[in-house]
């Protein structure tokens, strides 16, 4: 069997359904290529910040989430271990953040351009054409392969575009817990000298998302803890703000970031975390993604429209220049705030810092802004909302 279209995208997550999505509002022919037996989605919430969320809409799949599986936060309290304390409040009708499971944004996707299957080999270009097969026999050709297949992108590795590691040589204890005080739409991190500990507030008033992150082995010896002495732990960092809290079952993830060297090879562009994966102090990685799903969407509708080739060099390289500067910014200041809220030595200046920084609305803005990765040209989905 062969399957023809425009645009081919590899992966099953949330980034790769939006991309489809919104390719397929405007007009072009998609495949969504997905496992055979996809994994289960890791049990994460993440923060969605509104240009994300008109992104979602727009594409249709915000929608799909029932309005009582979503949380919001519209403040920020934050402190470090000497007391320096730093606070974020919404300045307009939106919340700084929406919270979501990730396997709510997953749910109910069916379909039909959705092609279930196993590629062997290497895509080959032939013809303006990208070819692939599949294990089953089928054949399947595009004038474009989007690799949304995640951190560790076969498709990315397969036309030999390099990364960049860091290991924080951390990992992150992530669980959701019951609290005595209601989170009052308020999320709460505390800058601890081994990582950053925060909780976000879910959609019921007495539930958050817990994101510990330590050392490596800090992290395994928590998730080891008995449920009640964790549940002390976790009260002790927090304080009285959220009350005793009750966790449930704890995950372990490592803590990395990772940029691709370029976001494209011939008839081949990279989005999401097959293109950067940055550190989860902001809770806000999977909306970078987004962003590049909308932009490479607005670039191969504008060339849809004028029958130009979306799979072009020209294209490919406008992206490219597009979403790189931004998603690099984004995670530097991530990497530079966790560094600066890890080191001891510069507890003074630190304290110093979050105090003037406190007192500025509009360099308060502009953190948000850049740490969401929306200070650079947003594509147009972005900033519209969906109608």
């Amino acid at each position: 069997m062969h399957r023809s279209a425009d645009i081919l995208i590899a992966g099953a997550g949330p980034v790769g359904s939006t991309l489809r999505s919104l390719l397929q509002r405007d007009g072009l022919c998609v495949l969504q290529l997905v496992p055979e037996a996809p994994a289960a989605p890791p049990p994460l919430v993440i923060a969605i910040g509104p240009a994300a969320q008109r992104i979602l809409a727009h594409a249709g799949l915000w929608q799909r989430v029932p309005t009582e599986q979503i949380g919001y936060f519209d403040r920020i309290h934050t402190w470090d271990a000497d007391g320096a304390q730093l606070r974020f409040a919404a300045t307009g009708q939106e919340a700084l953040a929406c919270t979501v499971e990730l396997e709510r944004l997953q749910a109910g996707d069916r379909a039909e351009s959705r092609l279930a299957g196993t590629p062997v080999g290497t895509p080959r270009v032939r013809d303006q054409r990208i070819h692939w097969e599949l294990a089953d026999g089928t054949t399947v050709d595009a004038a474009l392969l989007v690799a949304a297949d995640g951190v560790d992108s076969a498709v990315r590795t397969a036309c030999g575009i390099t990364t960049h590691r860091f290991d924080y040589q951390q990992h992150a204890v992530v669980c959701t817990a019951r609290t005595a005080q209601p989170h009052r739409h308020i999320a709460v991190q505390a800058f601890l000298p081994d990582g950053p500990v925060a909780a976000l507030p879910m959609a019921a008033p007495h539930t958050v998302a817990i994101i510990w992150s330590s050392t490596s082995d800090h992290a395994r010896a928590l998730a080891q803890l008995p449920e009640e002495a964790f549940n002390r732990r976790l009260e002790a960092v927090l304080g009285a703000r959220l009350g005793t809290p009750q966790c449930g079952p704890r995950q372990v993830f490592p803590l990395y970031s990772q940029r691709s060297t370029r976001y494209y090879a011939e008839r081949i562009a990279l989005v999401g975390d097959a293109a950067q994966v940055v550190h989860p102090l902001a809770g806000l990685g999977l909306n970078l993604g987004l962003l590049d799903a909308a932009a490479l969407a607005q670039l191969i509708a504008q060339a849809h429209t004028r029958r130009r080739d979306p799979g072009s060099r020209a294209l490919l390289a406008h992206y490219h220049r597009w979403r790189a500067p931004p998603n690099r910014l984004t995670a530097t200041t991530i990497h530079l705030l966790n560094a600066l809220f890890a080191s001891s030595a510069l507890s003074g200046v630190r304290g110093l810092g979050m105090e003037l920084l406190d007192r500025s609305p509009l360099c308060k803005t502009l953190l948000v802004r850049v740490a969401s990765g929306q200070c650079l040209d947003p594509p147009l989905v972005a900033r519209a909302a969906a109608p």
